[in-house]
């Protein structure tokens, strides 16, 4: 989700939050962004992660189940440099189905400790079987040229008087 900010100075320290409901009365998650680092806080099921771009604060959040479809609010509060600015989004409606069609973290796990082979990654026999024919095979019809040329050449040199 995008949380988007202006001011005149590029903000050194601001606390960005994130509220459930139209009115943003349930707070989901609340982190503390500083130009060197990001500090997490969240409750016990979600968890949120920061990162600061120009004008703007990514946020991204783990944790939401189907019951969470609703709208959600960013809040973002500049503490440094001052003037102190509290700042508040329009709203994103979220929705999260209940039973997501992604991987889960055990079959994430799996497909990385075994990736699928594919023909890009390995050369396969029948490559190497296929380029052996042509080359033998080309071989052959060069080496047929040079013995029927000869005999050609005769043949012209007979039929002229």
């Amino acid at each position: 989700m995008h949380c988007i900010f202006k001011t005149k100075i590029q903000p050194q320290e601001m606390q960005v939050s994130l509220y459930k409901g139209l009115y943003g009365k349930e707070r989901i998650c609340s982190t503390s962004v500083n130009i060197s680092y990001s500090q997490l806080e969240t409750n016990e099921r979600v968890h949120c992660r920061a990162n600061v771009s120009n004008g703007r604060v990514d946020l991204t959040i783990f944790g939401l189940k189907g019951e969470d479809t609703d709208i959600y609010r960013c809040r973002v509060d500049i503490i440094f440099p001052p003037p102190y600015l509290r700042q508040f989004g329009n709203g994103t409606l979220v929705y999260i189905p209940e039973s997501p069609d992604c991987p889960t973290s055990k079959t994430e796990a799996r497909i990385q400790e075994k990736p699928e082979i594919t023909p890009v990654q390995t050369p396969t026999s029948n490559l190497f079987l296929l380029c052996a024919i042509l080359i033998i095979t080309t071989l052959i019809l060069i080496l047929q040229v040079r013995r029927v040329q000869p005999s050609i050449s005769l043949r012209k040199v007979m039929l002229w008087p």
